[in-house]
């Protein structure tokens, strides 16, 4: 019976401990479970896991030996009974501190702070009455003040009244001497106008007088003057006239007519560039004409005013032509065509990619702006412009760099 007694004894203190085992067991899984929220604390919380598996091993060995330590439960009782105790007297302590300060800040307030208090309002009552006092002086200064300043402008003026009272009759002589001096000056300054108008007149007179004699000299000699540049001016006109007619612009014409030729188709009605050459009131006027060549007995002589657009580009280019090339040297290596060739039939079209290549003869560059399909066909490099209407900017696409530049159009 004792023995089963015993036996019951130790499957209680089993049981007890089992439960205290699972709930340990527990613990350690809520403890695992909120590790992630506890990532600051991670490192504690291992120690302690590891505390609670070493717990847990020593657990397990020591729950058959339960019986033997039985009597050390009634210590753990104590033990925990004394921990009870200690933790209330220890928080009764802090309760007490915490009112001991609290009584010993008061004690500082009303020792040390709250008289200072007293004694800074006491101060600045005072402070206030000072000043409100001073205030009341200073307006009471600025009153006399200006009282005495009365009285000081009034004496100022009183003594430059006397001062002015003496004077009085200085004054007046002063005045009536002034009046006298101004006549004076008066009859001085007529006095001396009327001296330098003789005197200039006089001037006048002596420089009329001499030029007179020498004009009378010159007139002698006026007619032969006259006569002789006639015959200079005579003379000269027509030598101009004769270097125009048979060297300028008979050359210029001939190497303008070579390249108007070279422009013009065979089945185009050929024309010549022609001039004429006239005096009006002594002055030379170059008159430029075209010649058409209706058929070899037919000739047409017409004015270039009457020119067609197709005429005025063809001779204007050959007239530029021929002028660069009576120069020594070329001023400008390139050469910008706008537009020249919109006036040209579809014969006159056929003979521009050749005369084109000609140019390059004379030019460097020979740049053309076209929208002629002939024409950019023949050109060696091409860079395209679009106009887009809805943005209203133009687009230049360069054909070989491939380079596009964007500009926005002036309104």
């Amino acid at each position: 019976m004792k023995e089963k007694y015993y036996s019951y004894i130790e499957w209680y203190e089993y049981y007890k401990n089992k439960e205290l085992k699972d709930k340990t067991t527990k613990e350690l899984n809520e403890i695992i479970s909120s590790k992630d929220k506890l990532t600051k604390s991670i490192s504690k919380l291992e120690d302690k896991l590891k505390d609670l598996k070493d717990t847990n091993h020593i657990f397990n060995i020591i729950s058959f030996e339960l019986y033997e330590n039985l009597i050390n439960n009634e210590k753990y009782n104590n033990w925990n009974k004394w921990n009870i105790q200690y933790n209330q007297i220890n928080d009764n302590i802090s309760n007490l501190s915490r009112i001991i300060n609290e009584i010993e800040k008061d004690i500082n307030y009303n020792k040390n702070i709250k008289p200072r208090i007293i004694k800074y309002n006491k101060l600045k009552e005072l402070y206030n009455e000072w000043e409100q006092i001073n205030k009341i002086q200073l307006i009471v200064r600025c009153y006399h003040y200006n009282e005495y300043k009365k009285l000081i402008d009034t004496y100022d003026k009183f003594k430059e009244y006397t001062k002015l009272e003496a004077s009085k009759s200085l004054i007046r002589e002063k005045l009536i001497l002034n009046d006298q001096i101004k006549d004076i000056e008066k009859q001085l300054k007529s006095l001396n106008d009327t001296y330098i108008k003789k005197s200039t007149m006089a001037g006048y007179n002596n420089d009329n007088k001499q030029t007179y004699i020498k004009l009378c000299e010159i007139y002698e000699n006026i007619d032969d003057i006259s006569e002789t540049l006639e015959d200079i001016i005579t003379n000269f006109q027509a030598f101009k006239i004769e270097l125009y007619d048979k060297y300028i612009l008979n050359n210029l014409t001939k190497r303008a007519n070579n390249i108007i030729k070279s422009l013009c188709h065979k089945d185009t009605k050929p024309f010549k560039l022609d001039y004429y050459i006239n005096v009006v009131n002594d002055k030379i006027h170059i008159n430029w004409l075209i010649n058409d060549d209706i058929n070899n007995d037919e000739k047409k002589i017409i004015s270039i005013t009457q020119a067609s657009g197709f005429q005025h580009f063809t001779i204007s280019l050959a007239l530029r032509m021929s002028l660069f090339n009576n120069k020594n040297e070329i001023l400008c290596n390139q050469i910008f065509i706008d537009e020249g060739f919109v006036n040209f039939d579809k014969y006159n079209l056929s003979m521009v990619p050749q005369f084109l290549k000609s140019l390059l003869l004379y030019f460097n560059n020979v740049v053309i702006v076209s929208h002629i399909d002939m024409i950019q066909d023949n050109i060696d490099e091409i860079a395209e412009i679009k106009y887009n209407k809805l943005t209203g900017v133009s687009e230049m696409t360069y054909n070989s760099q491939k380079k596009t530049i964007t500009k926005k159009t002036r309104k």
